[in-house]
């Protein structure tokens, strides 16, 4: 520990590398480095525990952003001790302080450790950034300074965001929804929508991810009490049910301990009248106490409505509630350059939220725009037994795509879907630059993400050594009638194909179970996806439809369909045939496409 080193040679340490200027937004005329020693009479960097008057933007509002990031620290004292390592050893107290300190964060699934001196810069005594209400406490002070050395000096914070500041705190992958953009994309009186956003924050918040809601500052506070520039940390959603039955979804919120009597006086509000309204069981679960402890709660559409920023440090480390793979890669010159692919595969019979990062540079990088090249990430459905790189100009691309992040100039990209089982992969995006570059995926279930897909020609195409006279890319979208064959409800029913071509790759392809969705009525959406390396032109490709009740795996057939090398490329119904050999009412939506050569496809 440094700080050990040098109280042993009774000396201050002066950081050569730390440029000597206070920031954008702050006059440095008469500006003095002073360390604590020369600020205050017995200088600590934690004085009576932490507290959110630990934490005071600067002059001019110059760390009004970082001030709102360390809401987190001072809701989380245990974060804050894991960025002070040896905290003990580091503190200053009655003997000799060399006036050196180290911190730890977190980038791209790596830990960098920074070491500065405690000189800060100052005006007529007081501190010109962030810092402390308590004149003998300096630790969000230091902090700041630490995390500006890590990005290139105080200048650089002037383009510092929230999110990344929380996932660097807790080595974390950062993610910002603006929340007025996003009220105008989701429909929060429509009770699917509604409860597919509260379940998002619900999982997010139950596997230890860091949610920071906050507003922009226009002034001081909102008519419901709320604070501009303050952060409200998101610590549970539950969905609640009042006497009447109507059930709605509330979020609890924290913030640092002000005193300054700031929680929240809107609906739902400490004592409001929305709580006699609870049903007993509720009630119960809740267990709200109403005391001015800076914990209130809020309905879900309040908290939409009122904030204008909600700032995530996701699938922090530490947490065992996260199943992640991290993987480094370049994108090289060329001429057109060659974009990477991964190969993701989703297993089992549900849908699965997987969130995928996409990171460039060195931490520097993060609050300089001039030093980044413009990234963007797409996600492409692909066939579910491919394992080569996608023939990215055969077809419309849009017909793959699942999810897309937008080309921009930013250190960090997050790209989130909820996906059903199968294969994907992902295509990061940088124009014309030759990057080093991470991508880092995680989600709550196992999942794969494998290293950059090869050319067939290279890799060989996952099938048989045996030559191939050409090559089929089949899709089943769905299957239509079987619930109304079977004379019971679709939602008592799963079904399950199995494609079978002679003479080709594919003798005998289970999938896995489909279920019909409530909207969807008779019709389960499939969207199986093949590609069958044939041996022998003319051969039909052969599918079966098996049902079982839900809850069971015994199967039995419903009826099979047999669709030849002419059947349309774009899509065509086809009537299955039972046992006895006649229509039986249950069709299926299928397209096949046949080449010649397997890199059209």
């Amino acid at each position: 520990m440094a700080v050990v080193k040098y109280k042993s040679q009774n000396y201050k340490f002066e950081d050569p590398e730390f440029p000597l200027e206070a920031g954008p937004g702050i006059d440095n005329d008469g500006v003095e480095w002073l360390r604590p020693s020369e600020l205050a009479v017995g200088p600590r960097l934690l004085s009576d525990g932490v507290s959110g008057a630990d934490v005071v933007g600067s002059e001019r509002g110059a760390s009004a952003w970082f001030a709102t990031a360390c809401s987190v620290l001072t809701a989380r004292p245990s974060l804050l001790l894991q960025l002070i390592p040896s905290y003990a050893d580091q503190d200053y107290g009655t003997q000799f302080h060399p006036g050196i300190l180290q911190f730890e964060f977190g980038r791209q699934g790596r830990a960098y450790r920074v070491v500065v001196d405690d000189r800060l810069p100052s005006r007529g005594g007081q501190l010109l950034r962030c810092h402390s209400d308590d004149g003998a406490e300096f630790w969000s002070a230091l902090l700041e300074k630490a995390y500006a050395k890590l990005h290139g000096g105080y200048a650089a914070l002037a383009n510092g965001r929230i999110a990344d500041a929380i996932a660097s705190f807790c080595r974390g992958i950062p993610d910002s929804w603006d929340l007025r953009h996003l009220q105008a994309q989701v429909d929060l009186t429509n009770p699917v929508a509604r409860d597919r956003l509260a379940r998002i924050l619900q999982s997010f918040v139950r596997r230890d991810s860091i949610l920071l809601f906050s507003l922009r500052r226009t002034g001081d506070y909102t008519a419901d009490n709320l604070v501009y520039g303050r952060g409200y940390l998101l610590s549970d959603v539950q969905q609640v049910r009042l006497k009447d039955g109507s059930p709605v979804w509330l979020l609890k919120l924290q913030t640092a301990h002000f005193h300054d009597n700031s929680e929240w006086k809107g609906p739902w509000r400490d004592g409001g009248p929305e709580w006699g309204q609870l049903d007993i069981e509720s009630a119960s679960r809740v267990n709200h106490w109403f005391k001015d402890d800076c914990v209130f709660w809020i309905s879900l559409t309040d908290a939409m409505a009122r904030f204008s920023d909600l700032d995530m440090s996701l699938a922090p480390d530490g947490s065992r509630n996260w199943k992640r793979v991290c993987l480094e890669g370049r994108r090289g010159a060329g001429n057109p350059p060659t974009e990477p692919q991964y190969l993701l595969r989703i297993r089992g019979d549900g849908f699965q939220t997987v969130t995928v990062c996409l990171e460039q540079g060195g931490p520097e990088a993060a609050c300089r725009p001039d030093l980044l090249a413009p990234m963007g990430l797409e996600l492409l459905r692909a066939e579910d037994n491919r394992n080569t790189r996608l023939p990215l100009g055969a077809g419309p691309p849009s017909a793959r795509l699942v999810a897309r992040a937008a080309m921009e100039r930013r250190a960090v990209i997050t790209l989130g879907a909820s996906l059903p089982p199968g294969s994907y992969v992902l295509l990061p995006q940088f124009g014309d630059a030759e990057i080093d570059f991470t991508i880092r995926a995680f989600s709550r279930l196992k999942f794969q993400l494998s290293h950059p897909l090869t050319s067939s020609r290279t890799q060989g195409s996952g099938c048989r050594a045996r030559s191939h006279k050409s090559v089929s890319r089949l899709v089943v979208q769905r299957v239509t009638g079987v619930a109304a064959w079977l004379k019971c409800p679709p939602a008592e029913v799963k079904i399950k194909l199995r494609v079978a071509c002679p003479n080709s790759s594919i003798s005998d392809w289970y999938s896995r179970y489909y279920y019909a969705e409530p909207e969807q009525g008779d019709t389960f959406e499939t969207d199986l996806r093949l590609l069958i390396h044939r041996y022998k032109l003319g051969e039909p490709v052969n599918i079966d439809v098996y049902y079982s009740a839900v809850g069971s795996y015994t199967k039995s057939q419903v009826g099979q369909v047999s669709i030849g090398e002419s059947a349309a490329p774009t899509g065509q119904e086809a009537a299955l045939i039972g046992q006895d050999g006649q229509p039986i009412g249950v069709s299926l939506h299928c397209a096949l496409c046949t080449v010649e050569d397997w890199e059209e496809i």
